[in-house]
């Protein structure tokens, strides 16, 4: 009965552990992503959109 009791701790702390290395490598790949993708992906939104501008809107040259 004891034994059992214990293998159960064992259990749920090595899922505790697991969630939480999971939630580490999330948050670490999330963070490297923005940083490096998420820049060039903002320098891609920013070039579209200024494309995307309406002619008549730009000053006579």
């Amino acid at each position: 009965m004891a034994n059992g009791k214990y293998l159960d701790y064992i259990s749920i702390f090595f899922h505790g552990v697991i969630a939480v290395i999971k939630v580490i490598i999330y948050n670490h790949v999330k963070r490297v992503f923005y940083k490096e993708v998420g820049r060039g992906w903002e320098m891609e939104v920013v070039k579209n959109s200024v494309w995307q501008l309406p002619l008549p809107e730009l000053p006579p040259c």
